[in-house]
């Protein structure tokens, strides 16, 4: 599964998508509630982007431990294997990055951005 974050209108060639795991860390890094009553989506408003963008130069400059995760392995029913893919803070800062991208557009063209 996984997340997009998309500002509102048609914009599709401004986006980003995560797995739901690093959407998630994500958005708990910046602070942000991951979750409403419709599961893993959200809005974030045209008048507190500009909060959110400073959310991620804070987070671009200190700790980001929370975000970084191991790769795990777990075996399931008949041998099944699932493989959680971790996260390096590299790929984290990457992350913010192109998370900032798509909220830069959408300060620039007055619109809210969705995720989910």
């Amino acid at each position: 599964m996984s997340v997009t974050f998309a500002p509102e209108g048609e914009y599709d060639f401004v986006s980003c998508n995560f797995s739901n795991a690093n959407a998630k860390a994500l958005l708990e890094l910046l602070g942000m509630e991951p979750y409403n009553d419709d599961g893993l989506c959200g809005t974030i408003p045209h008048n507190q982007i500009a909060d959110v963008r400073r959310r991620i130069v804070r987070a671009r400059n200190t700790d980001r431990s929370q975000a970084i995760t191991p790769t795990s392995v777990s075996y399931g029913l008949q041998g099944a294997c699932f493989v959680e893919v971790g996260s390096t803070d590299e790929q984290v800062l990457n992350r913010l990055t192109v998370l900032d991208t798509v909220l830069d557009f959408a300060q620039t063209n007055g619109c809210a951005v969705y995720w989910g």
